[in-house]
């Protein structure tokens, strides 16, 4: 019975590792994490963010403290707010590649857009602020756009410069959309086969952690600068504002703007999460099949192994039953030998030793008696 239940033992912990090692397979092989290139990819362009929003907004303060023309200034905070807006959107997408694609290409056209196109005197005396600014931006993701593509370059820039040659910027409300379909047909990437660039759990967090943050914090400047806008727009200048903006715009509008940006970010970013979720779903659907059959095969390959370990075993017990049997009835033997030869000893004290007492006793009372009797005669 110790045996058996050894044994029971035994099959329960191997079925118990192998559960594991099944669940190990299946987890590690639902999404994939993003690589290093990548994932660096992600990190460059989310610096590249905080550069380009710092750089659009010093360049606007700068041209508004300069220019005392209402048209040049409402021109420049109208710049602010749009291309910050812009910018966002281009850099914060899930797959980094793309990032930088719709980002060089964003900063090309407003480069082009006051260097030679409908904006090159856009800001009067302080044009040279925006067209240094947007040099400088895009030469800072031209530097990216090297080290990510490396050797492949030269492509991925020819396919930029024809984007903003193609569709140039025409003013700061133009919408321009993803230039997504058009790099895969670039790259001559069928729609079957094409991926979505998401990364594993912690990856996916960590980046809408950035974009919740970053969204929520330019949301609640893009209601500061509106309000500016407001106040250009109406000529309000010569009302001291001071004071309206101290007890109502800090009271107020901040709070309602604060809350209505972080219910816009809030939603975009539920958006995103959204994306990505249905792209995990999708990925993991994709491989309910493989992981099956894996599990399958494996399972297959544990029952087998467990059938000759059992044979194995049994074999084992037989043979230790056998020997055994052998041994018990060996010592059975030289125990009742033993006993044999005791209980001999045990009928010699006991017969044999009282009887010879006895002759003795009775040969030496007779050999008195005789003495006796000659000393009377």
């Amino acid at each position: 019975m110790a045996w058996y239940n050894r044994a029971k033992l035994i099959w329960v912990a191997m079925l118990i590792l192998s559960s594991c090692s099944l669940l190990k397979v299946e987890v590690a092989t639902d999404v994939e994490p993003l690589d290093e290139h990548t994932l660096n990819a992600r990190i460059l362009t989310h610096n590249y963010l905080k550069t380009y929003l710092s750089e659009i907004m010093n360049a606007s303060d700068s041209i508004m403290d300069i220019e005392k023309d209402r048209d040049i200034r409402i021109r420049a905070l109208l710049w602010k707010i749009n291309a910050t807006q812009l910018g966002r959107e281009k850099v914060l997408q899930s797959d980094p590649e793309m990032a930088i694609i719709d980002t060089w290409a964003l900063a090309g056209r407003m480069y082009d857009f006051f260097n030679e196109g409908p904006g090159d005197t856009l800001f009067g005396h302080s044009q040279p602020i925006a067209v240094q600014s947007s040099d400088i931006l895009l030469a800072k993701i031209d530097t990216i756009g090297r080290i990510y593509f490396g050797k492949d370059y030269n492509n991925a820039y020819q396919f930029v410069n024809g984007i903003r040659k193609a569709e140039p910027f025409v003013n700061f409300e133009t919408e321009y959309s993803s230039v997504f379909a058009a790099w895969n047909k670039h790259k001559q990437i069928p729609d079957s086969l094409i991926q979505p660039v998401i990364g594993s759990l912690p990856q996916v967090m960590s980046d809408m952690n950035t974009r919740v943050g970053i969204n929520t914090e330019q949301s609640i400047l893009q209601a500061r600068w509106n309000g500016q806008l407001l106040v250009l727009e109406n000529e309000l200048d010569s009302i001291d504002i001071q004071g309206i903006s101290n007890s109502v715009d800090e009271k107020i509008m901040i709070i309602v703007s604060a809350l209505e940006s972080a219910e816009s970010a809030l939603r975009e970013s539920m958006n995103q999460l959204h994306k990505d979720v249905q792209s995990i779903v999708y990925s993991f659907n994709t491989n309910v099949d493989s992981l099956s059959r894996l599990a399958e095969r494996e399972l297959s390959l544990f029952r087998d192994s467990l059938g000759v370990e059992r044979e194995a075993l049994m074999k084992d017990i037989d043979a230790t039953s056998e020997n055994l049997t052998r041994v018990a009835m060996e010592e059975l033997r030289k125990t009742i030998k033993s006993i044999l030869l005791y209980v001999i000893i045990l009928l010699a004290v006991i017969l044999f030793i009282p009887f010879t007492l006895g002759y003795f006793t009775g040969r030496a009372s007779k050999n008195l008696r005789i003495r006796r009797s000659s000393k009377k005669e």
